[in-house]
């Protein structure tokens, strides 16, 4: 006999047989739309288990692209597997979810904002659900994204705005330079700032060996406290950003540590500063957010130029053939 629980995100019932009932019964869903959904929202920190998720933005969203069943219509969709036809064969999924046509475009563009490879998921099936749209592949790791769409049904501008809904960014290929500009200038500021930050926490540390008035400490530490303030808050805004919302979900990361230790070493010496004393580490907080910012920089054109040589790799693969037959032999 089987009996039923609510869909941990949307409500619906879900089927369970009474004699082998899973252990938890409290986190079943109906879909694997519901999960992948349910599972954005707890890494995102867009709400926890205490709220309605039917009230977020990102559910109603996802209900309108059709990615997940609307509660109000009745039972969950069924689920099948796509590697099986109707007579049980498995076959290799087409690459176009809506038939191909000779006037269809691609479009490549990138996605920002995306958290895991559930966020790239989602996307994917609403595109799949947009109208006028023919092929999706959308790539987390690379934050790209590639369509195949019917001119006379949509255009660029729609789909951008479909993925734009679900609460993330898309940019064409190319028009990437206005956030690459601004992660450099970040970087830039931070460099130059945290070398300055070295050279003054030097001379404060000369304390150590020779007498300093508490009036030279504040002339050289109330510098290097301000540019300090701005390497931490400014430049580690990003990693702070992410520190958080890792903290809110319960799953903290790495950033979560380097923010833990970046903010101890800044009010440390925020506390010595205003007792006029030599034990100032602004240095320590000010190169831990730098090499943070080079590493994750370096990361970022490591992955560029692997996208790179893919493309330039599968742009040598020929567009056109020569069919030899015994009408036509050469």
């Amino acid at each position: 006999m089987n009996t039923s629980v609510p869909c941990r995100l949307c409500g619906l019932p879900v089927k369970i047989s009474s004699k082998h009932p899973p252990e938890d019964t409290s986190a079943l869903f109906c879909c694997s739309g519901c999960r992948m959904v349910y599972s954005m929202l707890m890494e995102s920190g867009m709400a926890d288990d205490s709220v309605d998720f039917t009230q977020t933005e990102l559910f109603k969203e996802c209900v309108a692209a059709g990615v997940i069943p609307d509660p109000a219509g009745g039972e969950p969709p069924e689920e099948k597997d796509e590697t099986e036809d109707e007579t049980g064969t498995e076959f290799e999924p087409a690459p176009f979810s809506r038939g191909d046509s000779d006037h269809l475009l691609p479009l490549g563009f990138t996605i920002s904002g995306m958290w895991c490879p559930a966020c790239a998921w989602v996307v994917e099936k609403a595109l799949q659900k947009a109208d006028g749209v023919a092929a999706v592949s959308c790539n987390f790791s690379s934050d790209r994204a590639r369509v195949r769409y019917d001119p006379v049904r949509t255009s660029p501008e729609k789909i951008f705005k479909t993925v734009e809904k679900l609460g993330y960014k898309a940019v064409p290929l190319g028009r990437e330079t206005k956030k690459k500009t601004g992660e450099f200038v970040r970087l830039s500021v931070t460099a130059f700032l945290t070398m300055n930050v070295m050279m003054l926490s030097w001379a404060v540390y000369s304390g150590f060996f020779i007498d300093l008035s508490p009036i030279s400490v504040r002339m050289i530490a109330w510098p290097a406290f301000a540019m300090a303030t701005v390497v931490v808050f400014y430049g580690g805004y990003p990693i702070h950003r992410r520190a958080f919302a890792g903290i809110r979900t319960g799953r903290p990361g790495m950033e979560a540590l380097i923010t833990a230790g970046s903010f101890a070493t800044y009010f440390y010496s925020v506390f010595h500063l205003l007792e006029s004393s030599i034990h100032l580490y602004f240095d320590a907080a000010s190169m831990l957010i730098l090499l943070v910012l080079i590493g994750k920089m370096l990361e970022q054109s490591a992955k560029d130029s692997i996208a790179e040589g893919l493309s330039d790799f599968f742009s040598l693969v020929p567009k056109k053939v020569n069919i030899i037959t015994d009408r036509f032999p050469t």
